[in-house]
């Protein structure tokens, strides 16, 4: 192995000698690349230098100038405290005698302008025109004298002017040939130009070479130029700049590299040839094998079987430094491969961490501040800028009490949290909510979080600041719907509870005047529509007696509520307009919800409750108000079926007489009812006569008809007290209630009997019937619910008895 080491160390050292002269060649072309390359990369550093140091020359001139006009004005004040008469106005000798300390040479003019821009008063070391009054807008600027071709730099300060009054001292800089010549470095020239004219420059002349119009570079007599500007003053009205350029001198000429790169470059490749080239492509075998491998082992991340026996040939081919590459390329190849598999473990890790991060940042809403024990800021966050409307460079140094509400961030808050004498007195961390104030003056409600922290002995406070609008919007919401199940939980209650349709509904008004968001006043009432449309008043609180007797039956379109029932639609009225049919004298201005009570697209009523005179229209009352319509409109739907079951339960279907049940029941409370106040109760049961013939001769439906109008005729003979029931077929019973004597119970029976004597004309067919009436009176005849119609039973078959149509009053031989 280490002769062929050695032998591999004699090729490449006589190769290497023999191309020594072509790699001369070489190093020239280089040289002028590498010339190149560095004259470009050390001018673009080195320009980069001077525009810093001229920048840095150009503040310091400035400041240096600066300081001396105020150390002027500071003197004169000193010089000359308060002010002074006339005689005492500054002159040239005094000024002269005052300014001995100046250096002149650098401030060869000075000026004193009053108020009006006049020139009171001037020392002058050399030519200069100056108009007759000197305008100063700004504490510094440029003039240019036309006439003798001359730029002066000036700074104003206030200054003492004797009884002049308040004046303005201006120092003039000259800058000339001399000040440029005084700061230009070797190999550099600079230049001052006035609104694109040379006014000055190092080299004490005004010419400017015109080779290049700006920043650039140009070769002339063998020589690089580079030229910068520096802008000195950036107005409009005083374009001043300050050109630099820079000379480089290069070490090789383009003509010597035109010349020797060709020869050497010919001179190489013969060489190259003779002594390398087929050593180079054998070699070159061997490090392409190697390069392949490499790129293989650096696309995959991995040595595979493949790359091991290309890597084991290459080691078998030759033992030299080639082979001991390999050896380490696969030692270094096991090392990737582990440092690879801890990479992308640390990478997984790094993701996650950085994921975590981005998550956090991403969902950070609130506004972050940094204020010291005196209220001011150090520190906002740009979603604080955004959240109160302040630039952060606006917040910065300013009190932090401006960004909250004056009426909330009282002394006490501020003795707690920016008083330096007292500093932080809580714990480490406070929560609290308040009102905050955006700079257009809009309030808003917040939750902060402050925190306090030390830092090099001084006290800080962190403040998270969390915009909770839509939070009290949302506890607002919830609270209201909160309280909307509460109410309409109630009326789905009272839906179920064993009460009237009236007394319901009363309820019902009263659980919905309650609710603490609804901006109504303590009065409403509800309507229940009939068939005839109308509607009439079922419930009511707190109306005017005057309302109570127009509203208690109105037709559908009279004033709002009857709109609202023609329209089946809400009607709102913020006042008194003409809607309005029913007004009376003193009636207070108001306004109306009239919402329908729809069920199933049939209205069963309507909802009116009051609002304030000039209430707005309020769409989410609407909408709870619409809700609770509906709810009502199933506990009045619930009602009225639980009223239709119980009305078909007691009533006849035909004649809507009450039945036997009813009937029986409504006489057994009248039987204690006479008993508890001892009056006079009779009980009669009614036979038609001739009723089957009728039936058997027109047929059922003339017979039904028959049997409804009888009921109509005999009920027209009754008071409002009485009542007509149907036991069945062509059976009638009377309750006649505090009849007084039998005399009157017989007058009352003799009136039907006449009234049931008159013809039926039914669909054109005349129907004579007649009837039998029996009676029974309580107590004498019973004073149970079976004895009284027992006794009226057995009354009745005495009329049939005795020839029909008739009335006959039970007695007790009628038993036997």
């Amino acid at each position: 192995m280490t002769a062929h080491r050695a032998s591999l160390l004699r090729q490449a050292t006589i190769r290497v000698v023999a191309v020594l002269s072509s790699a001369l060649a070489v190093v020239l072309v280089l040289a002028m690349a590498l010339q190149h390359i560095g004259m470009e990369n050390t001018t673009n550093l080195l320009l980069t230098d001077l525009r810093h140091h001229y920048e840095g020359t150009i503040a310091r001139l400035e400041r240096d100038w600066q300081t001396e006009a105020v150390r002027v004005a500071s003197h004169l004040a000193e010089s000359h405290p308060g002010d002074l008469d006339a005689a005492h106005a500054p002159t040239e000798s005094g000024l002269l005698k005052d300014l001995d300390f100046l250096d002149r040479s650098r401030f060869p003019v000075i000026l004193f302008v009053n108020p009006d821009s006049r020139i009171i008063a001037r020392l002058a070391n050399i030519s200069i025109h100056l108009p007759e009054k000197f305008v100063i807008r700004h504490p510094s600027g440029w003039f240019f004298d036309a006439k003798n071709a001359r730029l002066l730099r000036w700074f104003a300060e206030p200054a003492w002017a004797g009884a002049q009054g308040p004046t303005q001292l201006v120092l003039f800089v000259a800058v000339e040939h001399g000040l440029l010549h005084l700061n230009a470095l070797p190999h550099t020239d600079l230049f001052l130009q006035w609104q694109g004219q040379t006014v000055a420059s190092s080299l004490g002349t005004t010419t400017l070479s015109t080779k290049i119009p700006a920043d650039g570079s140009f070769w002339q007599d063998g020589l690089r130029h580079d030229q910068i500007t520096l802008p000195w003053s950036n107005t409009p009205d005083e374009p001043v700049r300050w050109v630099i350029q820079h000379h480089t001198t290069p070490i090789f000429t383009f003509w010597e590299v035109a010349l020797v790169g060709p020869l050497a470059f010919l001179l190489l490749a013969l060489l190259f040839r003779w002594s390398l080239g087929s050593w180079i492509i054998r070699l070159t075998g061997r490090v392409v094998l190697l390069k392949n491998i490499l790129q293989a082992f650096g696309h995959h991340h991995t040595f595979s079987p493949t790359l091991r026996n290309q890597l084991a040939d290459l080691k078998r081919s030759a033992q030299d430094e080639m082979t001991e590459v390999a050896e380490s390329m696969e030692q270094l190849a096991w090392a990737v491969e582990r440092h690879n598999r801890e990479a992308e473990n640390h990478l997984h890790q790094l993701e996650e961490g950085e994921a975590r991060l981005r998550a956090m940042t991403q969902s950070l809403r609130d506004a972050l501040v940094v204020f010291d024990t005196e209220g001011i800021v150090h520190f906002c966050s740009h979603v604080c800028s955004e959240m109160f409307g302040w630039s952060e460079e606006e917040l910065l140094q300013r009190s932090v009490v401006i960004l909250f509400a004056p009426h909330w961030i009282g002394p006490q808050w501020q003795k707690k949290f920016i008083d330096p004498s007292k500093g932080y007195q809580g714990t480490s961390h406070t929560l609290l909510r308040g009102v905050a104030l955006r700079r257009e003056g809009g309030e808003f409600p917040v939750e902060i979080s402050i925190s306090q922290w030390q830092r090099q002995g001084k006290t800080y406070y962190t403040a998270t600041i969390r915009d909770i609008t839509e939070l009290k919007l949302l506890e607002s919401r919830d609270l209201r719907a909160y309280v909307n199940r509460i109410a309409i939980s109630a009326l789905l209650e009272i839906g179920i509870e064993p009460l009237s349709l009236r007394r319901k509904l009363e309820v019902a008004l009263e659980i919905v005047l309650t609710v603490p968001w609804l901006a109504m006043q303590y009065k409403g009432s509800i309507f229940l529509a009939t068939e005839d449309n109308h509607l009439e008043m079922v419930a009511q609180k707190n109306l005017h007696a005057h309302l109570l007797h127009a509203c208690q039956r109105i037709p559908y379109g009279f004033c709002l509520c009857g709109k609202a029932a023609e329209k089946r639609e809400v009607v709102f009225s913020s006042a008194l307009d003409a809607r309005h049919d029913i007004t009376f004298d003193g009636i207070r201005e108001h306004g109306h919800f009239c919402i329908p009570i729809l069920f199933q697209e049939k209205l069963l009523g309507i909802l009116n409750l009051y609002v304030d005179h000039g209430h707005p229209h309020d769409l989410e009352e609407e909408a709870f108000l619409t809700t609770i319509a509906n709810t009502l409109a199933g506990v009045i739907d619930r009602a009225l079926a639980s009223d239709r079951v119980q009305h078909l339960a007691s009533h006849d279907t035909l004649t809507g007489l009450p039945n036997r049940m009813l009937f029986r029941e409504l006489l057994d409370q009248e039987v204690r009812r006479s008993a508890r106040y001892q009056q006079t109760l009779a009980v009669g049961f009614i036979d038609l006569d001739h009723f089957k013939a009728v039936n058997d001769t027109f047929g059922h439906e003339i017979g039904d008809q028959l049997l409804k109008a009888v009921s109509e005729r005999a009920r027209q003979q009754l008071r409002d007290s009485d009542l007509l029931a149907r036991m069945g077929g062509d059976e009638f019973t009377l309750i006649l209630s505090n009849i007084g004597d039998q005399g009157n119970a017989v007058a009352v029976c003799n009136k039907i009997v006449q009234a049931l004597n008159e013809p039926f004309v039914l669909e054109g067919n005349l129907c004579q019937i007649g009837a039998s009436i029996g009676l029974s009176l309580f107590p004498a005849h019973g004073q149970s619910v079976d004895a009284l119609l027992q006794a009226a039973d057995q009354a009745m078959y005495a009329v049939k008895k005795g020839g029909r149509n008739g009335v006959v009053v039970y007695y007790p031989t009628l038993a036997t």
